[in-house]
């Protein structure tokens, strides 16, 4: 007897299924930020997140694909484009250095050094994404060397949260921003 394929196709799209895959989500940044990624483990996470293994695995197959969904840019507020481009990267900055600043930001920064073949090719698009937002903003405003200032702004509110452990402030990303970008 062959079964029938189920029309979601292994895809549930419904509230419970967000509110399901955001549980799983969540016990997964709590296990990382209490063991790490070598320490982590499925079955754990499943029962922090309260289901059952094969509903973890239908919509994460491996660890490395459960962090990466983790891995994605912080969610950020749209910023107005009728603001001046330092403003428009301040905010940016603001946003990155806030989200990665959090112990659970600290913890999926360290992740992005890991030696696992899958996770990395997950980690090189999260920042690529990442990098993409910066970018974005500079190539709409008709910068040069565009790619590079993106790289180096991004890049630097990550080194900064990670050497000092904080957040940066209005003034030191100010600073960043204005190294950055091409004098007038």
């Amino acid at each position: 007897m062959t079964q029938s394929p189920r029309r979601t196709q292994n895809k549930q799209h419904g509230p419970r299924s967000q509110r399901v895959v955001r549980s799983l989500l969540d016990a997964a940044l709590a296990e990382l930020v209490d063991k790490g990624y070598a320490r982590l483990s499925m079955d754990a996470v499943a029962k922090r997140a309260g289901v059952h293994r094969s509903t973890l695995y239908r919509r994460f197959p491996t660890k490395a694909q459960l962090i990466g969904a983790l891995l994605h840019p912080p969610a950020l507020q749209e910023h107005d484009r009728s603001l001046p481009l330092t403003e428009r990267l301040l905010v940016l900055c603001r946003q990155f250095s806030d989200s990665l600043s959090s112990p659970e930001g600290q913890v999926l920064a360290r992740v992005l050094s890991t030696s696992d073949p899958e996770l990395q090719a997950m980690t090189a698009t999260a920042r690529d994404q990442s990098r993409s937002l910066f970018l974005e903003i500079l190539e709409q405003e008709g910068v040069q060397e565009a790619e590079q200032r993106a790289h180096l702004l991004f890049y630097g509110v990550v080194h900064w949260v990670l050497e000092r452990g904080r957040a940066a402030t209005e003034q030191e990303l100010e600073g960043l921003i204005g190294l950055v970008l091409p004098k007038d």
